[in-house]
């Protein structure tokens, strides 16, 4: 029995979660999901809530999870640190995964990973494994996944993904999905299409403040499982900081055919491969010069091709099964 940890099942941990559940199953484990705080939303059906309140109580949660577990838990998987604190104090063997950078910003985290030996670390991309290994050794790659089929079941076709956000029919629309905030410069997409000199409207899926105002932007607000309504976009715009760490939006953009546009920031870089269009300066001009050039492009396929090899349950399921073949390697040994 594997044991899967997650503090919570905000987005997109919930989805990301039930993927580890599947690809756990094709590579012929068990997999019990144990959410340590109450449910966000509509409860996930299988997964086990503990229902913590107070997540700084490390100790309670941990005993609230031992009164759930089976008499046989190889291995825990744990999502972002609190879980990982849980599995520590419950004396299991558990893959770490960060899903952002500066996991061990704080000392104590470093020290407490350098003295633990019954811890392997995994990052979500290249660039957080390097930021890992600074810290400790044997650190493995694990990307986020989407499960391909579900998320085809689920999408909308183009004209009712436009009519449902209020979108125009007709028309060059690109699509812009995340938090208004700084760190995602939604201002810098505002500027860039308002600088395009064609006729683009720029569709905002997200909460936040945002400075500016444009004619060209049309604000959808949240929009539940957005990634439904990718079809809508003739191209998806990050504008992204260099903290993201993964690059989701730009995966589920992928697996929708839908050409994508960012910086080489390094985690959407890394999911997008040779298959994105890239600004190297960020500035108005330029983004609005790689959105013409994602557009004029002929769409051929590359992106989806690599989501399914790299980004995919059955991808997820190969890597998890060689980790759990050499943890069982070195019980034995």
């Amino acid at each position: 029995m594997i044991l899967q940890l997650c503090p919570s099942d905000y987005p997109p941990f919930a989805e990301l979660c039930q993927a580890y559940e599947k690809a756990l199953r094709m590579s012929g484990e068990q997999c019990l999901t144990v959410i340590l705080q109450p449910p966000s939303a509509e409860p996930v059906q299988g997964f086990v809530y503990l229902g913590a309140d107070d997540m700084r109580a490390t100790r309670s949660v941990a005993s609230g999870v031992r009164r759930l577990l089976p008499e046989m838990v190889r291995m825990a998987i744990c999502h972002r640190y609190r879980a990982a604190s849980v599995a520590r104090i419950l004396g299991l063997e558990r893959m770490i995964v960060a899903h952002e950078f500066r996991y061990f910003a704080r000392w104590r985290r470093r020290l407490a990973a350098r003295l633990e030996r019954h811890a392997t670390y995994a990052g979500v991309s290249p660039p957080v494994c390097q930021e890992l290994a600074s810290v400790v050794d044997g650190v493995q790659l694990l990307p986020n996944v989407l499960d391909l089929d579900a998320v085809d079941a689920t999408r909308l076709p183009r004209d009712e993904a436009r009519r449902q956000l209020g979108l125009p029919a007709d028309g060059v629309v690109v699509g812009w999905v995340g938090r208004l905030h700084a760190k995602k410069r939604p201002e810098l997409a505002v500027r860039a299409i308002d600088a395009m000199p064609q006729a683009v409207t720029l569709a905002m899926l997200g909460e936040g403040t945002l400075a500016i105002d444009s004619p060209c932007m049309q604000r959808c607000g949240f929009i539940a499982d957005a990634r439904r309504y990718y079809s809508a976009f003739d191209v998806l715009l990050i504008t992204s900081v260099d903290a993201e760490a993964f690059g989701m939006t730009a995966l589920e953009a992928m697996a929708a055919g839908v050409p994508v546009v960012c910086s080489r920031v390094p985690g959407p870089e890394y999911v997008l491969g040779r298959t994105g269009t890239y600004y190297d300066h960020d500035t108005p001009d330029a983004v609005a010069q790689a959105v013409a050039d994602a557009l004029a492009a002929a769409v051929d396929g590359a992106a989806r091709l690599r989501a399914e090899q790299e980004f995919s349950v059955p991808a997820l399921a190969r890597r998890l099964q060689a980790l759990v073949a050499n943890s069982r390697n070195e019980d034995r040994a």
